[in-house]
């Protein structure tokens, strides 16, 4: 989990702390974890409270996003590690299935938006960084869509921006 660990502490880092904004779907979030996450991880059926979001440990969210945004979908399969930080962090904002989708519309796939032998074998043959600069432009995509249908989440579209251009000006720096 070394590599990944790298990609997550980055992850944590962009999430930030604790935040409870009105406009968020998600709820409150801490780490980038939300109430839903938090419930599932501490396994209730409804979403933790609010205070129990807000004293969520970094370890604890290191441990959500390992099991459930690396491991469960497959992330962790995939050798090269931007590709992988392409995939983990969508995942963490509009869900994996939705991620994976992406690649395999990348990879000129059937969508099912789960991470198999075939998806592998195609990712094996393709160029990872080409892979991720459509992917970036698939969530750009997605965004728009979704300030289109809800005017009152384009709040967080320079966040959501801001988070795609690191990410493809790290895919860029790789050469």
């Amino acid at each position: 989990m070394e590599h990944n660990g790298l990609i997550i502490d980055d992850l944590i880092s962009r999430e930030g702390g604790y935040v409870n904004h009105p406009d968020d779907k998600g709820g409150p979030t801490k780490f980038g974890i939300t109430a839903a996450t938090l419930g599932s991880y501490l396994g209730t059926v409804s979403p933790a409270s609010a205070d129990q979001v807000a004293h969520l440990s970094r370890e604890q969210a290191k441990e959500i996003y390992w099991n459930q945004y690396i491991q469960a979908p497959g992330f962790n399969e995939i050798g090269d590690l931007g590709l992988q930080e392409v995939l983990i962090d969508p995942a963490v904002h509009s869900g994996p299935r939705t991620a994976i989708r992406w690649l395999q519309k990348a990879l000129d796939l059937e969508t099912d938006g789960v991470i198999g032998l075939i998806t592998l074998a195609a990712i094996a043959r393709s160029n990872p960084r080409n892979l991720s600069v459509q992917i970036l432009l698939q969530r750009l995509e997605y965004i728009g869509e979704i300030i289109s249908n809800n005017q009152r989440q384009a709040v967080f579209a320079s966040g959501w921006i801001r988070r795609i251009s690191e990410l493809v000006g790290k895919r860029l720096s790789l050469g």
